[in-house]
């Protein structure tokens, strides 16, 4: 390294603050300039993706549907509930619930609890049998919207859940079904609590496509009946 600053300093070490003190200004002033141009009129235009619907706005918002960016016209013109379930601006056209702040275990508690993990179990291993069941073509989008549609039961205490988007329904009962079996003398409280954080899990597993599946077949297993799981073989 000292060969490299003498070579560049003509051999004077006294010359190489000086050389510092130029080469620091010349990046602060490259990084002036290059804010300066996003600044400009027009830069993002050029620069951002465009919306792959329209192909003339900028995509600001990422859409699992479309797997790829598309712009806010775009977003709100082309929703529907046929394709757009789990995505956070389709549920932001109703009132909208936050999952999010609903009570649930924490994952500590969750690990030194091995009820509370049966509990899961019977969620998750009722889930990765629906989507066997569709020969594992679901979304990890599908399962989140299942896990709204329980806590909109349990929680918020809704009547009837109502939904149109094939397949979420089958899931919904499927699991429901398996919670009245496996857990019957479980309180609602808990059940809640399990069903949050399973769904704070999926969210943050996800990444718009099956991240939360593949994770959950290989140690939640397929449901075969009540208190039963089907493992899958560790050495395949």
């Amino acid at each position: 390294m000292e060969e490299i600053i003498r070579g560049v300093s003509g051999g004077d070490l006294r010359n190489v603050i000086p050389l510092f003190l130029k080469i620091t200004c010349c990046v602060m002033i490259g990084k002036l300039e290059q804010r300066a141009k996003r600044r400009a009129p027009g830069y993002w235009e050029t620069n951002m993706a465009k919306c792959i619907l329209c192909n003339s706005r900028k995509g600001k918002r990422k859409c699992p549907r479309e797997n790829g960016p598309v712009c806010t016209l775009c977003c709100g013109e082309t929703r529907e509930a046929s394709g757009c379930q789990g995505c956070d601006f389709f549920r932001a056209t109703g009132p909208r619930r936050k999952y999010a702040d609903l009570p649930r275990f924490t994952t500590r508690q969750m690990d030194a609890d091995l009820d509370l993990q049966s509990y899961a179990h019977t969620v998750e291993a009722t889930l990765c049998l629906w989507d066997s069941r569709n020969r594992g073509t679901l979304n990890d989008s599908s399962a989140i919207r299942v896990l709204e549609m329980l806590l909109d039961r349990y929680h918020y205490k809704d009547p009837e859940v109502v939904e149109t988007d094939s397949p979420t329904p089958e899931g919904f009962e499927m699991v429901l079904q398996s919670i009245a079996e496996d857990l019957p003398d479980i309180p609602e409280e808990t059940i809640v609590k399990i069903l949050g954080v399973i769904h704070f899990v999926a969210r943050r597993r996800t990444r718009g496509g099956r991240e939360y599946f593949d994770i959950v077949h290989k140690y939640a297993g397929l449901r075969g009946g009540p208190g039963i799981r089907i493992l899958p073989n560790p050495l395949e």
